[in-house]
């Protein structure tokens, strides 16, 4: 929920101390985002989540060549 965290599907799991409902789940063996790392998340879903694909995932865009 863009703008909204305390109504983010994210900032619930992340925040969770319900082990089935909580991110990252424990049988990924990552463990619990620090204190830091969940305010960063907070911080960005109040600056409005923008979310961009990562580049290496996109696809190529052909470009014409400089013409000298």
């Amino acid at each position: 929920m863009p703008g909204k965290p305390e109504q983010s599907e994210l900032i619930k799991r992340i925040t969770s101390s319900d082990v089935s409902y909580a991110m990252p789940p424990s049988d990924a063996h990552l463990g619990a985002l620090t204190e830091y790392e969940k305010k960063l998340f907070e911080k960005w879903i109040e600056q409005g989540a923008k979310y961009e694909k990562h580049w290496a995932l996109q696809c190529p865009k052909k470009y014409s060549s400089f013409s000298g």
